[in-house]
This record gives structure tokens, sequence and C-alpha cells, in this order.
């Protein structure tokens, strides 16, 4: 009777564990197909980033620069559904430590009503390449450390 109670827990804690797992593990192809659907009818797909990061006790940041031409319009799309945690992103129009730095577009307010994607339509008068930030707060949280996310990037171009 023991054992098979040993057995029914270990059985329980198992499937526990990798439903934690299951529900913070990133399906990158699910959350860029969310994306891509923002883009129609009126976008092209150009370009597309996910981004893993395995969460730390300790801050952490990268930056991307994307390439833009002044001919065209862009949809820059974000979803942070598969980031188990707080993540901020932000987009400049100059690389980080440049003089004269200036934010085009943060996710807070938005970010504060809950959603997980997010759309910028940059404009593309005076620059050629724009900044995208992402920011990491340290996790002090055990549960969280140590597990992996995803944030994905997909950027489209205006058709005609």
């Amino acid at each position: 009777m023991k054992k098979s109670f040993l057995y029914i827990a270990f059985i329980a804690l198992t499937f526990n564990l990798s439903t934690v797992n299951a529900q913070t593990e990133c399906d990158s192809r699910v959350l860029k197909n969310e994306l891509y659907n923002m883009l129609k009818p009126d976008y092209r797909y150009d370009k597309s980033k996910v981004t893993e990061v395995t969460i730390k006790n300790v801050s952490q940041g990268g930056e991307i620069g994307v390439p833009i031409l002044s001919t065209e319009k862009y949809r820059l799309l974000f979803n942070t559904a598969g980031f188990p945690t707080d993540v901020e992103i932000r987009v400049y129009d100059k690389a980080m430590g440049e003089d004269g730095r200036q934010l085009l577009y943060s996710i807070e307010e938005e970010k504060k009503a809950g959603k997980t994607v997010f759309m910028f339509k940059p404009s593309v008068e005076h620059f050629k390449t724009i900044y995208i930030d992402y920011v990491i707060p340290a996790v002090t949280d055990d549960a969280l450390l140590g597990q992996k996310g995803c944030i994905v990037f997909l950027m489209g171009y205006k058709v005609g």
C-alpha cells in the first residue's frame, strides 16, 4: 500500500512539473503565426527573430539593429507570451551609447493593460537603422530561475 501511494505521488509530481514546463516553454511557431496574422492583408513578411533567454537572478538585456528603408512603411510586431516573467521592449533611433539617442516606442503602457502582443509602426524619414532593446529585470523567485522563455519579433512592410 505504501509503495503504491509513493508511486502515485511520484507520477502526480512528474505530471505537475511537466505541465509547468509546458506552460513556460516557447513554441515560437505558434507565437510567430499569431504575428503573421497581424500583417494581413496589407503587409508582407520581411524578417523575424526569436530571442531565447534563460531567466537569472541578474538583470539581462540585448539590442537588435534593424535596417529599414525610408521609402517603405513597416509594422514591427512583438510577442512576449512565451516569456514567463517581466520584459521591457524599447525601440530607439540610435544604438546604445550613441549621443542624442531618442526613444521611439516602448511597450510599458500596453503591458500594464495585460497585453503580450505589441505593434509599432515606425516613421522612417530620418534614419536607416532602428534599435530594439530587450531588458529582463533580475528575478528573485526560485521557481522561475533557470526557466527558458522567448520573445518573438516579426517585421513586415506595406504592399503597394
